[in-house]
């Protein structure tokens, strides 16, 4: 029950789904058949929501940029959602209905689990004002979810004749992506321990979720009886993964050898879909039939839109990034980057996203004139550089993308000091207040240290510069002693102290810097 709660709640406050008659303008994709406005189409709103919500799951990878690879996965987005909204323009021309009595039925769950639930509840009264009002909120979201599942039935139909024909030809593959699992664990050290334990259990003295509880090393189950739920093949080191795949049923296996030490396994339930029957009733059955209908659909859509005059129309930046997408890749494999260097001439950012995007742009240019050096000569490739530098100065001013702006500018030109420093101002600032909070401090403060640490040698650099301007030298200096208070380099202060004065004499202040 909590579970599909905490789903619902998710979803409906990370996905904005005001659709109803929107004007034209407010929208950043609209489709428009014949020439003509159609009313439907994804608003700049309801694209930054869902942009928000994916964004925390793309950030987790360390090698995604939220800035300049996020500005891409927005375009992904609006890609994705206007494709969506055809589907409920395709609905209506066609007077596709749906099961109002099922519509009805779902909200109410939804709703009726909301209400009682005493934790959940006042949030959603919070949210929305009213459950009334959160009502007619899950009312659209589902509402507009069926219309859309209708079209997608109706333009790819697949019934179950159909998915046992699929089952019967994929029958192998189905099987090898399905075979999963579930089992209890208990980890120990010693290989003594596992079988000591093993007897116990067989004997009776003790149970298996008694021993994962006084015993087990994973403290992630341990009080769970050890269970790990289920999985599939890959998800664990392969000892233990093929000791689970090949254990009998509810029959104590092991001890069996990893990395992490012995352990004692329990194989609770195996699922394998060896038959249609089983296919049927799995949940593969229908992220299958959903896979093949979406694959009916995109194959449906560009005939259709064809047929019906249909396009859609990108807004701000959203639609330079569109037409940049279809210039490039032509571009690529026909040798022809003239239009590409007109549409760059000719544009001009509009808001912060596009300087973004014209970054990623100097830089998908710079490096393609690295592979092919009759791209550009020297002093083309000057100028675009310069123009790229100043692109992002100019993005470094919209606070949201100060730090990223200013990265990007050090790493390509190190030796503009003021830009240096305001780029490891604005790093250090940051590391200088999580340094206040004591707490923070208590759990993370060697990590917070040798952030700073890092940073230190780049300051001496600036500080060093006698070609550096005078105010970015002492700026260098004075952020050197802040770190060394912190980091326990007092001592070193005195020194910096005196040159300080020597370059900038009346700059009585920093005085106050230097801890006793």
């Amino acid at each position: 029950m909590r579970k599909r709660i905490g789903l619902v709640w998710l979803i409906l406050l990370t996905v904005s789904l005001v659709m109803a008659a929107v004007a034209p303008t407010d929208l950043v994709v609209s489709i428009r058949e014949k020439g003509e406005e159609t009313g439907y189409g994804v608003p700049y709103e309801d694209l930054e929501h869902e942009f928000a919500y994916m964004l925390q799951y793309y950030s987790q990878d360390q090698s995604f940029d939220p800035i300049f690879d996020g500005i891409f996965l927005k375009y992904e987005i609006a890609n994705l959602k206007v494709q969506r909204e055809l589907l409920s323009y395709y609905a209506m021309r066609k007077g596709l209905s749906i099961d109002q009595l099922k519509l009805e039925q779902q909200v109410n769950e939804v709703v009726m689990n909301v209400s009682n639930d005493p934790e959940t509840k006042p949030e959603i009264e919070a949210q929305y004002g009213s459950m009334e009002n959160f009502y007619q909120f899950v009312l659209m979201y589902y509402r507009k979810d069926m219309i859309r599942q209708r079209a997608i039935d109706d333009i790819a139909p697949v019934d179950e004749a159909a998915m046992r024909d699929y089952y019967e030809n994929n029958k192998e593959s189905i099987i090898a992506a399905n075979e999963r699992v579930s089992a209890k664990h208990i980890l120990v050290q010693t290989l003594e321990e596992a079988e000591k334990i093993k007897a116990d259990i067989l004997s009776g003295a003790t149970t298996f979720d008694e021993a994962a509880a006084n015993y087990s090393l994973d403290q992630s189950n341990k009080y769970n009886g050890g269970d790990l739920s289920w999985f599939t093949r890959g998800d664990m080191v392969e000892p233990f993964e093929e000791a689970c795949f090949t254990a009998p049923l509810n029959a104590l296996t092991g001890p069996v050898k990893t990395d992490y030490g012995y352990h004692l396994i329990l194989v609770t339930g195996r699922q394998v879909l060896s038959n249609f029957e089983e296919f049927k009733v799995s949940e593969a059955y229908e992220t299958e039939k959903q896979r093949i209908q979406t694959q009916g659909v995109m194959a449906w859509m560009p005939d259709y839109m064809v047929d019906k005059r249909i396009e859609f129309v990108f807004s701000g930046t959203m639609g330079s990034l569109n037409t940049f997408s279809k210039l490039y890749p032509v571009a690529a494999q026909s040798g022809d980057y003239a239009p590409v260097f007109s549409f760059l001439k000719d544009y001009v950012p509009v808001d912060a996203d596009g300087r973004v995007f014209l970054e990623v742009c100097y830089q998908s240019m710079l490096a393609r004139s690295e592979q092919l050096p009759q791209l550009m000569d020297a002093a083309q490739k000057a100028a675009m550089f310069q123009a790229r530098l100043d692109n992002l100065k100019l993005l470094s001013l919209e606070e949201a993308y100060t730090l990223a702006a200013l990265s990007r500018y050090y790493s390509l030109n190190p030796s503009d000091t003021r830009m240096a420093i305001r780029f490891l101002g604005k790093y250090i600032d940051q590391a200088l207040e999580l340094s206040m909070d004591q707490m923070i401090m208590a759990y993370y403060g060697n990590e917070i240290r040798n952030e700073l640490l890092q940073a230190y040698p780049y300051l001496v650099r600036i500080a060093e510069d006698s070609a550096a301007d005078v105010r970015d030298r002492v700026v260098a200096f004075t952020y050197m002693i802040r770190i060394n208070n912190l980091t326990d380099q007092k001592p070193l202060n005195k020194g910096i102290l005196e040159r300080i004065l020597e370059i900038d004499p009346g700059n009585t202040d920093v005085l106050n810097l230097v801890e006793p």
